[in-house]
């Protein structure tokens, strides 16, 4: 008879990441535990350092964020790492912000899952039909921050493949960035959102549409003369792909971010009124 036997690989300091790409917590929580991992072994003690990264959260404003290092014990295998959530009991939209795992010792090394987003949900139970008006309409004054760091941050991840997560970045991250990487920088100069109320960046990003618009009708109507298009094939084939397509995918990622319809419908009935 024949008996198979699986040997172990106890001698392995394993890999670590998180256990879920993402997270919902109630502001009233308090606080979220986020469960970190570790697999394909958990011989010896480990470490790995964590940060937290603003997006429409802010520390100290919406949650406790900061820096610090989780330790693994011999063969631990699952750490919570505790942040504490700041209720403001304003009435605001679902705010998110990010935590990232680098830097690993002892031989350790990071998942897939280095970066994790993290969503806070509005649940004050006392807000009324005002209160839900006020969310749609006011401005969140927590991001009035120094804006020349957010300025720093929009070049940063402009010139960044996929926003600078490259471990979880693929081949189509890659070649999107290298064609996109123009139009990518020349919009982060725009003034970040939080410069008088948003007025600022709303007015520069028509302008800077308008002047990519203006470059690429030139262009496809310089190729349509040297190729003989008629100019009416030119605007529907040519200038359609330069503006509409850009259009239609941004409504795709519009769609994809907003938990509510509100953002999604506004940009899609938009683009169809400046196509």
């Amino acid at each position: 008879s024949i008996m198979e036997i699986t040997i172990l690989d106890d001698d392995n300091p394993g890999i670590i990441a998180f256990e879920k790409r993402g997270m919902l917590v109630k502001e009233s929580a308090g606080s979220v535990r986020v469960p970190i991992v570790r697999y394909k072994g958990s011989d010896g003690e480990v470490s790995i350092k964590y940060k937290t990264i603003d997006r429409s959260a802010l520390a100290g404003r919406d949650y406790v964020g900061g820096s610090g290092t989780i330790t693994f014990k011999n063969m631990e295998s699952r750490l919570l790492l505790e942040i504490p959530i700041i209720n403001d009991f304003d009435p605001e939209k679902d705010e998110h912000f990010e935590v990232e795992l680098f830097d690993p010792s002892n031989g350790a090394r990071i998942g897939n899952i280095n970066r994790m987003a993290v969503t806070i949900a509005n649940d004050d139970d006392f807000n009324t039909v005002m209160d839900r008006l006020m969310v749609m309409t006011n401005t969140n004054i927590d991001a009035m921050r120094v804006h020349t760091q957010t300025w720093a941050e929009q070049i940063k991840t402009a010139m960044s493949v996929n926003g600078g997560d490259l471990e979880n970045a693929t081949c189509c991250d890659y070649v999107l960035h290298y064609f996109s990487f123009f139009w990518k920088v020349l919009f982060a100069f725009l003034p970040p959102p939080q410069i008088f109320k948003g007025w600022l960046c709303f007015i520069s990003s028509l302008v800077a549409i308008g002047f990519m618009t203006a470059i690429i009708g030139d262009i496809a109507t310089i190729f349509g003369c040297l190729v003989g298009l008629n100019d009416t094939i030119t605007a529907i084939t040519l200038v359609a792909l330069g503006t509409s397509l850009p259009d239609t995918l941004a409504s795709r990622t519009v769609t994809k971010m907003e938990r509510f319809a509100d953002g999604a419908m506004i940009h899609i009935t938009g683009s169809i009124a400046v196509n």
